[in-house]
């Protein structure tokens, strides 16, 4: 087990390569000019573009994954704890307004004071709503006051929670996943959507209910990150990962063909079992990075400005993209395009951080 005597200080490497990873597909995922409908042309780029589009469901289950390994396994004091949630919520409604503002200017919106508040209440749709991240960690970490405590003392109490948590969450998909299927395989059209098997005896439903799920998950891998940093582990986290996505993508092209629309990768499955599978197996895979050389610099640099990207990556994709749009419809352009806007977002949030003042709003 980790110890809990002092702070964490050092960066791990293979942390930082995650959150590199993950930040890339959350960059991507929001601006894309991707042509993945295989069924209206299915030649080998679509359904290549197709199978690469399906990592795009790891992206926000790595981000909380990560973010429970580092808050879950360090010294906790309870009132800190308490203030960083809130400075977390005051921050998040403060990059609503700043975000809403430059996006809506850039698009030529016609600005209102009604609209605005309106917009911003709602958390308006591909300007403002990737914040739900914030939002929903904050509800988490409300809870993990009095969970953090149970998990550093190790109770029962704790293993007990954490069980039944997997089984709400990542065994409600697992039942959901084999359902879709065989109601595929039936003609059939009972279920529909993220269906909750558990009824109202389950409250972790939605994106509040897998990300809790994650954060606890990740936590409880890194504190026993010496049991996985084997050989034999990382083998069979690679098998495992790669069969997960592979069932995932041929999961998405049968329900495609089944119904007669193609199925779309997208935040309803953050919450799958091929999430919670390959994320787990890419978490073991991970600790056998070590860094270094002119790729670790850029990785590092990544890691460390994670949540400056996640806050500035809208605007600047959206004055990118506009000139971008049409030149190529495979998603490895749209990657490139995405690291590129990673990379400097990153480097915005390096130089930003460092003035007063200024510092404090990417304080997350």
């Amino acid at each position: 087990m980790e110890e809990l005597t002092k702070p964490r200080t050092e960066r791990i490497p293979g942390l930082d390569l995650l959150k590199a990873f993950a930040i890339l597909l959350v960059v991507f995922v929001h601006d894309n000019d991707c042509f993945i409908d295989f069924l209206e042309k299915p030649d080998v780029w679509t359904f290549s573009n197709y199978g690469l589009y399906a990592l795009i469901a790891l992206c926000v289950p790595i981000l909380f994954l990560v973010n429970g390994a580092l808050v879950m396994n360090k010294p906790f004091e309870a009132k800190r704890f308490f203030h960083k949630t809130i400075k977390i919520a005051l921050l998040t409604v403060i990059w609503g307004v700043l975000t809403l503002a430059v996006l809506m200017l850039l698009h030529g919106d016609t600005f209102s004071v009604g609209a605005f508040l309106r917009d911003l209440w709602y958390w308006k749709q591909d300007y403002i709503n990737h914040l739900w991240f914030f939002q929903t960690l904050v509800m988490i970490y409300l809870f993990l006051i009095v969970l953090i405590p149970a998990w550093q003392s190790r109770t029962d109490a704790f293993r007990i929670f954490f069980l039944c948590l997997l089984v709400l969450t990542a065994g409600n998909a697992l039942v959901l996943a084999g359902a879709n299927v065989f109601q595929a395989l039936f003609r059939m059209d009972v279920i529909q959507g993220q269906f909750n098997f558990f009824n109202e005896f389950n409250p972790f439903i939605g994106n509040f209910g897998y990300s809790f799920a994650y954060v606890l998950l990740g936590g409880w891998m890194f504190a026993n990150l010496e049991r996985f940093r084997t050989k034999r582990w990382r083998t069979i986290a690679l098998g495992t990962f790669l069969a997960a996505m592979l069932l995932f993508i041929g999961y998405g092209v049968f329900l495609s063909y089944s119904k007669g629309v193609r199925y779309l990768f997208g935040t309803v499955d953050y919450g799958s079992i091929f999430a919670f599978v390959a994320t787990s197996s890419l978490f073991i895979l991970s600790l056998g990075y070590t860094g270094g050389g002119w790729f670790g610099k850029i990785v590092t640099l990544i890691g460390r400005n994670t949540m400056a990207v996640y806050l500035l990556h809208r605007i600047l994709s959206f004055i990118i993209w506009r000139y971008l749009y049409g030149i190529s419809h495979l998603v490895v352009f749209s990657l490139a395009v995405s690291a590129a806007t990673v990379l400097l977002c990153a480097l915005a949030g390096e130089g930003l951080r460092r003035i007063p003042g200024i510092r404090w709003l990417f304080s997350i």
